[in-house]
């Protein structure tokens, strides 16, 4: 798993010039199994949680699926640019570029991987298995 998440990782911003191997070791994996997790909460929440469990369809539509999906996002840059910090212990006014990079990256990627569980799970939403486009077809 490490290994997947370094190269998912290091495949836009690289490897940090000073802390590579802490960053790999420690960051990388349960920033992105954090990632892969509230991810995944994320679109249950939107699927099961907003849309199956009231009598009509009140969520059911693209716009509220883009709203969760960038909170999510938010969500996950936040956890990204605070596990890199802790990580490494460095205080918010010493904060370099590298670490909004990879803030930045895992939001999209957290994107990614909303779309693709959105993919899996809608089928079975009770008022939302067409959102966020009709694909497969029931």
């Amino acid at each position: 798993m490490q290994e997947f998440f370094t190269f998912l990782y290091e495949l836009f911003i690289g490897e940090h010039p000073n802390e590579a191997a802490l960053i790999r070791n420690e960051v990388f994996p349960s920033v992105g199994l954090l990632t892969l997790f509230i991810t995944l909460l994320m679109v249950l929440l939107y699927y099961y949680g907003m849309n199956s469990l009231s009598t009509r369809a009140r969520f059911n539509y693209t716009g509220y699926w883009i709203g969760v999906m960038l909170v999510n996002a938010i969500i996950c840059f936040v956890v990204a640019l605070n596990k890199i910090a802790n990580g490494l212990e460095v205080h918010f006014d010493d904060y370099e570029p590298y670490f909004y990079y990879f803030a930045v990256e895992n939001a999209f990627y957290s994107i990614f991987f909303f779309l693709l569980f959105s993919l899996i799970f809608k089928t079975w939403s009770k008022h939302a298995p067409y959102v966020p486009f009709k694909f497969p077809m029931r």
